[in-house]
């Protein structure tokens, strides 16, 4: 017993740590309305003094300064180090100034949460890079497959899975009767599985895992499959067949024969479960109307296989479009250092409670151009390294959620996982 643990826990273990990390991001650890907000600044406290004690750690064995390690790693990287030194700069004289702007106390909570999601965001991954050890990538991998094998379980015997959902964030969707694992609501989770699926998918095909993992990495991708179809949510579904895409596309023609074949059972899947579940139907009804005639007993017309994708675009009060269009009129108010971080929720006024929905809009709007500029030549040089291996149809996957969903400021799991694979997957 004593070696598993030492095995699942011991640092440097990346696969471990992430496995911890996550457990306590969506299990309700604590009692109370706050318990999960003050064990994910718990988390949150934890990643970035593990951060430090490596760079500490490394800087030692480095023999050098702190200003002696900057400057060694600034010669050896002139334009990141510019990058991020604007990128800093940006972000604090916009924070700085649109905190005296802020004029209700939600505001400034606002402003403080966004701030450290997004300093979560680098510092998990900086982290993860430190830690080379991966001993317990069965361990999460494991953890994966129960994560995933929820909503299957659900989809079978739904009050027997709603009593272990009690104890995760995952109890709020249970009153919507909403499948969403141990996540809070759909549009978390469901694009979330459509990462990891993808992810296991790559990384099966591409042939670099051996053992053991290699079969779980594929009843992974399976669970988590079935996990993104049927939570209900268009932005996972759309994520996941784009993903899929990206992976035949880059694939020989024996592998491309059985990724097509995968995305062939996963439609069908699809339509079975929209005819079989409520939430799922609906929402598949809106872009595919054959579903929803089917669901109602109707006859069919050849129009109605025909996709209707102009609901995305539609001027309804709420919708993403409508969010789009109305963060670039508030970010051309102040389009240099934004209008604060997390002040758009306070300013939209839209009943439905949240961000931009869409990752640059948001960063644009909300931080201004002295923050999207520097940040958007980081993320295109750090994406480029990525171009030619397996993680390819990950980041288009991640990209797809990110038009159409901001989980990095609000969601430690997604962050956690992202950074997880990136820092696993990524060339030193």
């Amino acid at each position: 017993m004593r070696a598993i643990l030492a095995s699942v826990f011991k640092l440097p273990s990346r696969d471990g740590l992430y496995a911890l990390l996550f457990v306590f991001t969506v299990v309700s650890v604590l009692p109370g309305a706050y318990g999960n907000r003050i064990m994910g600044g718990a988390v949150w406290l934890a990643t970035a003094g593990l951060l430090a004690w490596r760079l500490e750690k490394r800087r030692r064995e480095a023999s050098l300064s702190p200003v002696a390690l900057w400057r060694d790693w600034r010669g050896r990287h002139p334009l990141d180090a510019a990058c991020w030194v604007l990128l800093a700069t940006g972000l604090a004289l916009s924070v700085g100034i649109n905190a005296f702007r802020v004029e209700q106390i939600l505001g400034g909570v606002l402003m403080v949460s966004a701030l450290a999601c997004y300093a979560f965001l680098f510092s998990s991954y900086f982290l993860f890079r430190r830690l080379e050890d991966d001993s317990g990538y069965l361990w999460a991998l494991a953890l994966m497959v129960a994560v995933h094998g929820i909503p299957v379980w659900e989809m079978v015997h739904y009050d027997s899975a709603a009593a272990l959902l009690q104890y995760t964030v995952g109890k709020t969707t249970l009153k919507l009767n909403r499948i969403s694992s141990v996540f809070p609501n759909v549009t978390t989770y469901a694009p979330f599985a459509a990462v990891v699926a993808v992810y296991c998918y790559s990384r099966a095909f591409a042939g670099t895992t051996r053992g053991k993992s290699r079969y779980v990495e594929w009843a992974v991708a399976v669970l988590a499959t079935a996990g993104a179809l049927v939570a209900g949510s268009r932005t996972g579904i759309l994520a996941l067949f784009v993903g899929l895409l990206v992976l035949f596309w880059r694939l020989e023609v024996r592998k491309k024969l059985l990724v097509a074949a995968v995305a062939l059972a996963a439609l069908v899947a699809l339509n079975l479960f929209a005819l079989r579940f409520t939430y799922l139907g609906k929402k598949v009804g809106l872009v595919f109307p054959y579903v929803a005639k089917l669901k109602n007993d109707k006859p069919l017309e050849a129009k109605d296989f025909v996709p209707d994708l102009t609901l995305g675009r539609s001027g309804k009060k709420g919708s993403r479009w409508s969010r789009i269009q109305q963060a670039l009129g508030f970010w051309k108010e102040r389009p240099l250092l934004g209008i604060g971080l997390g002040q758009y929720n306070m300013r939209s006024g839209l009943d439905w409670f949240g961000n931009v929905h869409n990752v640059p809009a948001n960063i644009l709007v909300e931080a201004g151009l002295l923050v999207f500029v520097p940040l958007a030549i980081l993320a295109a040089r750090f994406l480029w390294r990525w171009r030619g291996t397996c993680m390819a149809p990950v980041i288009v996957t991640v990209f797809t959620v990110s038009m159409f969903e901001n989980l990095f400021d609000h969601s430690m799991a997604w962050v956690l996982t992202c950074s997880w694979m990136f820092a696993r997957e990524g060339p030193s």
